[in-house]
């Protein structure tokens, strides 16, 4: 209330502020602590009375000391109305210790007024009526090697070495339609972070049930709040964000519906615009459907790619997969970019380890090809480990039904326990598949049943007829289909 400052020269119009001092100085405009002077316009209620809205937010302990100026238009001066010294008093005071948590809320001050002469006392006001309860803690876990990480609190120091102090210095990057190297942990952003180690930290601060972001077209790095929330809640009022494209990382991309505080994701727009991260549950964005239910699939690594089925054109963004990890990371991907193939496509890989392991499901009564530094034959379901030096496959629909019987030779040979055997039928037979030892004594069935015409597999464990495990040796297995017959070598190791 300005009434009382006439006497001091203030006259209606005079533009009006809130001075503040200290440590709250570098909370609001990240001015250095100790350095007077952080002047916040205040808003002329047309009574004689002013008000000014600040946003605070800091850890403990801290302390804040304001007052009420003006400036005449004949001094050009800010004149105080406590001040910060000069003989005139301070006109509020609040101090929060450090034994004491702080979880921050709105709060509306009680009414000042203009005083200078008597002072105004030093008051201090009890401050649980703006910081109450006790600081939020989220736990965050971390994989060995590089994580997706976020800010999952506000705090007053976010450097990613006050957040994640057992991080490798020097590795947080965030992303802006390329990897940037960065310092800073900002609310609702993502960034890449690298560990020595596997482990967890707990991270204490201001809960943030809600925060907006901006999203570029294209893919974008974005952060989560103080607790897990579905992806669906998201306020997107413009319809931006492409069905199906959040995606976590947890050793490789996975797409995720739910969101875990202090992880980062990926998200991809279809336009500039802005969104909005909500805790609640009430679903805000169009429900994923996805079209890979019926689709083959292969696995590297345990990470799924998928293929002989057709993605709608208008669909195709939702089956993308974001920008790819940082150098040492594991991905998989078809060449461009996405996770789906119709008929053919090529298989790139970053690998970090001695072997990768592939396994294959073929649910659509065809044959394909994988081609690396060998071919492979892919029908049916099985299994396959190459080299961890490989740096890609090519996949490829067989065209069309055999025109001959075959069988290929196994695979791995020699084998322990499990090897494939790949085998070809021209026509609807009747198909037996038998293995024999040297010895010329039947020890297994593979097969003894009616196929349709086309490319088939069959994986045997290494076991006789009657369940139990063979010794190391060679054996030899046969194929009867109508008149075609063939017999191959194959060698148990152990």
């Amino acid at each position: 209330d300005m009434t009382n400052a006439a006497d001091d020269g203030f006259v209606s119009g005079d533009p009006v502020s809130l001075n503040l001092k200290d440590r709250w100085m570098h909370f609001i405009g990240g001015i250095p602590h100790g350095t007077d002077g952080s002047h916040h316009p205040a808003t002329d209620n047309g009574d004689g009375t002013y008000t000014v809205s600040v946003s605070l937010n800091g850890p403990v302990p801290w302390h804040m000391i304001y007052a009420w100026e003006f400036e005449n238009s004949e001094t050009g001066l800010l004149q105080e109305g406590g001040g910060f010294g000069f003989g005139r008093s301070r006109a509020r005071y609040f101090h929060q210790d450090s034994e004491q948590g702080c979880s921050w809320t709105d709060y509306t001050f009680p009414l000042d007024e203009w005083k200078k002469d008597p002072p105004l006392f030093v008051e201090e006001w009890d401050p649980d009526n703006i910081c109450s309860g006790t600081a939020f803690s989220a736990t965050v876990n971390y994989l060995e090697g590089w994580n997706l990480v976020s800010l999952p609190v506000a705090v007053f120091d976010a450097t990613y070495s006050s957040i994640y102090p057992d991080a490798v210095p020097g590795t947080l990057y965030g992303f802006n339609g390329t990897y940037v190297s960065e310092t800073v942990l900002e609310n609702g952003d993502g960034y890449w972070l690298f560990f020595d180690v596997e482990g967890s930290t707990d991270v204490s601060g201001n809960p943030v049930d809600q925060v907006t972001i901006s999203l570029s077209e294209g893919w974008n790095l974005m952060g989560s709040l103080s607790s897990s929330f579905e992806s669906s809640s998201i306020d997107d009022p413009e319809g931006i964000i492409i069905s199906g494209s959040i995606y976590g990382f947890e050793g490789a991309y996975q797409p995720t519906s739910t969101l875990q505080p202090g992880k980062g994701y990926w998200i991809n727009a279809s336009a500039d615009g802005q969104v909005t991260l909500n805790s609640g549950s009430t679903a805000r964005i169009k429900p994923f459907v996805d079209r890979t239910a019926d689709a083959n699939i292969i696995k590297f690594n345990g990470v799924s790619l998928y293929f002989g089925v057709t993605i709608p054109e208008n669909e195709l963004l939702s089956y993308e997969i974001p920008p790819k990890p940082p150098t040492g990371a594991f991905d998989v991907r078809f060449s461009d970019n996405v996770k789906v193939a119709e008929n053919s496509g090529t298989i790139e890989i970053m690998n970090n380890s001695d072997q990768i392991v592939i396994t294959y499901d073929i649910r659509d009564d065809t044959g394909w090809i994988l081609a690396g530094n060998e071919e492979y034959r892919l029908s049916g379901s099985g299994e396959i480990v190459v080299n961890g030096d490989i740096a890609g496959f090519t996949l490829n629909k067989v065209p069309g039904i055999p025109l001959t019987y075959s069988i290929s030779q196994n695979y791995p040979n020699p084998f322990n326990p499990l090897t494939s055997i790949s085998y070809e039928i021209p026509k609807e037979s009747f198909v037996i598949i038998s293995v024999y030892n040297l010895l010329g004594q039947k020890v297994a069935d593979l097969a003894s049943n009616l196929h349709q015409a086309g490319y088939h597999n069959v994986i045997w464990n290494s076991m006789d007829m009657s369940g139990k495990p063979l010794s190391s040796g060679v054996y030899i297995y046969r194929i009867q289909a109508d008149d075609f017959r063939a017999v191959k070598k194959m060698a148990l190791l152990k």
